[in-house]
């Protein structure tokens, strides 16, 4: 202290000079860094504000993007000493969250919308320091990616990944030698639009520090990208769904890569031999699902001892798995489902021990599951369905206390086994569907407090039987019940209703009765079909499904009105969401409820086999998103297709066994969806309008017992449905009471999707001559035109349908010959020709004439002639074909030619036998014609004294 009183003058000199050393240090600061109080540079700000300006930011994200000090902006990160912008990350993680833990994207849930929307701007490219750029799950609307990413040569990590972007890649990522990081992975059913496409993976030869690529979802259509092998730094390789393919199946030896994903490749060719002939010392997660693996798994894949994930199904590998399988400890997932390999599940699985998922499902695996497993005590799912296991299951599963879902569906696992012995505190779903020799014990342990976490429990044909079982009532979290297909008996127990969380209710073939119990609140599908519930259904019923999605009663013994609490009272009255009803195959009375036309979601109205009466209300019109409509065998009246011609999405459509009048609609033709109709037993009349050839999915066609009049439109060979290839519908439809007269029997479809076509126009009074179009419908299966008025000849058109089973043309005025071309459908197995006025000689065939050995088919024909009917043919008749001299001459002329040449091969084998014996003998004359001559002379001497001396002993 004393020094510095003692020197002020000099300290005040270092003060001064030390201030202006300041000064100057912070003048040469604010020149190199003009904006340095704030943090953020002109150029850096001003690219950013051009970027978001041509985007819509629906969720506001932006909304920070407008102060000075772009550094502290919504996903901006800048340098600590230069502070220029070095990081954006502008990930949509809702959207991502979505499409992750969404099994069906947008199936039921609307995705968010916060995604950015709008045509990339380049401007964000002049961002010079730029490190960090993710811009993943966003909606740039098939933005090109800009040649000028080249520029950004301090970029180590790039994700353009789900965000829409849309032009060839070639030489844009190139020089970006930096890069460590690149994702352009891509998945078209967001947006509905193309993937980026890449002719070559050339341009990656550069980026030499690379690390990760996930190209997945990018049309490659290429073979295996070998240049990727020089990419040593690589560690994570996903190349999944790029159309990939390979003939030799070989895989580039990558012994530095972590992951490696080339799944969803349909025509990659993956040798695990050839694969895993050297080691791969970090190798932890091998995906290969639906690539083409075709071998079994060699015991070689011990060389990846790392491995924690592996995903291999639908890849065609069979065999067993070998010993040394399950020496892979470390192995975590594995996905094995959807091949054909066999043998037994050992005991040694449980080696691996960490394992939390196990997929075997789809398999031919036998014997059965080894109490081992409840050694892995890590287990989360366990799925084995589908597979030829057998045995008892092991009584330890209880242990498995991390157990959240187990599969064991469609197996042959037998013996005793407690319902709740197999549900643990953590299981969440539990399947055994289809085991029909288990013998399931449903009792409740009341000294078992656990709280269960079970949601979905489904025992569809495991042969449960008894009554209902009430201790499904503890099971509080239970959202999914399927019971179906046993022979559970008596009422439901009223608490099962109970459950609040219960959604979906599946108790189809049993044997439950008495009346239809009210469901819970909040139901969304409800089926209680082909059981034996008597009685009405209560307006309290209907409002409690007022928000389902289903509802199916059919098959019961119901009675009563339909409740008008189904659907709104008025339209617009309240939002509904069903979907499907289905009350048919009961003894429902009254009419159809207009206001069924305010459920505006409804896709199918099954209101078939009941006692129903009236007309079809108007107020149907208003469900434009019908596709299934079955209101047949009732006692309904009017003219309905008025109203039926509104549904332009209508798939099938059965009116049939009712009172319907009036005639076919022109309009009835624009329903081009359509495709079955029967219009069957009714008193439709009028013609057959011409514009019905639009209907060009239509697969089946009954018209038949009406009081329709005129001519088949010729151009009814132009229906593309029974020509190309049969439309299948996919969703089970149920008991579609749909019959055909086929076969010279009346038969039930039962599915659809497994139906060919069919024509049906019996029993009306339709007249003109049979269009030879009709021949070019090459799927047809059954055609009955019976009980009409027809004239002219049977078109030999009809022996091209080569699949064709069953031809009715009886009860008409067809004349002419019978044409031979009928004789080559080998597939026809009914024939009616009969009350006809055919003439000539009837057609023959080794099948043909197997198809009326008794002549029914060609009764009531006077002029016809030949076999199987006992009119002889003149000499000089004919089948009358095209060609005056007639197959059926010709196929006469064969055989006559065939037996002439067979009576000739006999007579040459008799001359050559028996002359060739004589020849030889006189050749031979002194070995063997003196002893031949010599010993006949013996022999019928003997014979003689036989003769003469009948009883005598001859010496």
């Amino acid at each position: 202290m004393a020094f510095l009183h003692n020197n002020t003058p000099v300290v005040s000199l270092h003060l001064l000079s030390v201030h202006l050393y300041f000064f100057f240090f912070l003048l040469i600061s604010i020149a190199q860094y003009p904006l340095a109080s704030h943090c953020c540079h002109d150029e850096d700000r001003s690219a950013l504000l051009n970027f978001k300006s041509s985007l819509n930011d629906p969720s506001n994200r932006l909304s920070s993007w407008k102060h000075q000090n772009c550094c502290d902006w919504h996903g901006i990160r800048c340098s600590n000493d230069s502070f220029r912008v070095v990081s954006i990350d502008l990930r949509n993680t809702p959207l991502e969250d979505y499409i992750k833990e969404t099994e069906q994207p947008a199936a039921f849930v609307d995705p968010p919308s916060t995604s950015l929307t709008g045509k990339f701007s380049a401007s964000i490219l002049k961002l010079a320091h730029l490190q960090y750029l993710d811009l993943a799950y966003n909606n740039f609307q098939e933005s090109q990616i800009s040649r000028l990413f080249s520029n950004l040569t301090t970029l180590t990590h790039l994700d353009l990944s789900f965000s829409n972007f849309s032009n060839l890649l070639s030489t844009q990522f190139s020089n970006l030698s930096s890069l460590q990081y690149l994702d352009l992975s891509c998945i078209g059913s967001i947006y509905a639009t193309s993937c980026l496409q890449i002719s070559s993976t050339k341009w990656a030869r550069g980026l030499v520090n690379l690390k990760v690529l996930r190209l997945s979802g990018i049309e490659l259509n290429a073979w295996y990208p070998v240049q990727l092998a020089n990419l040593t730094s690589l560690s994570i390789l996903d190349l999944s769904g790029c159309n990939l393919y390979s003939s030799s199946g070989s895989i580039p030896y990558l012994p530095q890569l972590k992951e490696f994903d080339v799944s969803y490749n349909q025509d990659l060719h993956v040798d695990l031999n050839r694969m895993f002939e050297h080691e791969w010392p970090n190798l932890n997660k091998l995906w290969i699902s639906q690539t083409l693996v075709n071998k079994s798994i060699p015991s070689s894949i011990s060389n990846a001892p790392l491995l924690v994930s592996l995903s291999a199904s639908s890849c065609s590998i069979h065999g067993s798995l070998p010993s040394l399988f399950y020496n892979l400890s470390r192995l975590q997932y594995l996905d094995l489902s959807y091949n054909s390999i066999t043998g037994d599940l050992r005991s040694s699985i449980s080696n691996l021990n960490f394992l939390y998922d196990l997929d075997l499902s789809n398999n031919n695996f036998q014997g059965s599951i080894p109490k081992s497993i409840c050694e892995i005590f890590s287990l989360q799912a366990l799925q084995v369905s589908y597979n030829n296991i057998t045995g008892i299951l092991p009584s330890c599963m209880s242990k498995l206390k991390n157990l959240e879902y187990f599969g064991a569906a469609q197996n042959k696992i037998a013996g005793n086994v407690s319902l709740f012995s197999l549900i643990g505190e953590n299981l969440i779903e539990l399947d055994m569907r289809f085991n029909s020799q288990l013998n399931l014990d449903m009792r409740w342990l009341h000294l078992d407090q656990r709280k269960l976490s079970l949601r979905s429990l489904r025992l569809l044909s495991c042969n449960l039987k008894g009554s209902f079982p009430i201790s499904l009532c503890n099971l509080t979290n239970l959202v999914f019940l399927g019971l179906s297909e046993n022979s559970l008996t008596g009422t439901i127990p009223s608490c099962l209703f109970k459950l609040k969380n219960l959604r979906k209710i599946f108790l189809s073939g049993n044997k439950l009765e008495g009346s239809v119990p009210l469901p819970p609140q909040g139901v969304e599908r409800f089926d209680l079909s082909k059981n034996k519930f008597s009685g009405e259904i209560s307006l309290e019923f209907g409002k409690r499904l007022s928000d389902a999605y289903t509802i199916i009663l059919a098959g019961n013994e119901l009675s009563g009105s339909i409740p008008l609490t189904l659907c709104p009272a008025e339209p617009g009255d309240g939002f509904t969401s069903i979907q499907v009803i289905d009350l048919s195959n009961n003894k429902l009375s009254g009419t159809i409820p207009s206001n069924i036309g305010y459920c505006e979601s409804l896709v199918r109205l099954q209101l078939g086999n009941n006692n129903l009466t009236g007309k079809v209300p108007d107020e149907l019109k208003l469900l434009k998103q019908m596709k299934f409509l079955q209101l047949n065998n009732n006692l309904l009246v009017g003219t309905p297709l008025n109203v039926i011609c509104e549904f332009d999405r209508l798939e099938f459509l059965n009116l049939a066994n009712n009172s319907f009048e009036g005639s076919i609609p022109a309009a009835l033709g624009s329903l081009e969806y359509l495709r079955f109709l029967s219009l069957r037993s009714n008193k439709f009349n009028g013609s057959i309008p011409e514009e019905i050839i639009h209907l060009q999915k239509l697969q089946l066609l009954d018209l038949s017992l009406n009081n329709f009049t005129g001519d088949i439109p010729n151009k009814l060979g132009n229906l593309s449905g029974m020509i190309i290839t049969s439309y299948l519908l996919p969703e089970d439809l149920g008991d579609v009471q749909l019959y055909l007269a086929t076969k010279g029997i009346m038969i039930q479809i039962q599915q659809l999707n497994n139906y060919s076509s069919s024509i049906d126009l019996s029993c009306n009074h339709l007249h003109g001559d049979i269009p030879k179009e009709i021949g070019s419908l090459t799927l047809l299966n059954s055609l009955n035109l019976s009980n009409n008025h027809f004239s002219d000849g049977i078109p030999a058109s009809i022996g091209n349908l080569s699949g064709l089973q069953s031809l009715d043309l009886s009860s008409n005025n067809l004349s002419g010959h019978i044409p031979q071309s009928l004789a080559v459908i080998d597939t026809l197995a009914v024939l009616n020709l009969s009350s006809n006025k055919l003439s000539g000689k009837i057609p023959r065939s080794p099948h043909f004439d197997t198809l009326s050995v008794e002549g029914y088919a060609f009764s009531g024909n006077e002029l016809l002639c030949g076999y199987p009917i006992k009119n002889l043919c003149d000499p000089k008749a004919s089948t009358g074909d095209a060609n005056p001299s007639n197959e059926f001459d010709e196929v006469d002329g064969e055989g006559v030619e065939e037996k002439l040449l067979l009576y000739a091969i006999i007579a040459l084998g008799f001359i050559v036998g028996f002359w060739g014996f004589f020849l030889i003998l006189f050749l031979k004359r002194q070995k063997w014609w003196f002893p031949y001559w010599k010993i006949v002379d013996s022999v019928a001497v003997k014979i003689i004294k036989i003769v003469s001396h009948p009883g005598k002993k001859i010496p």
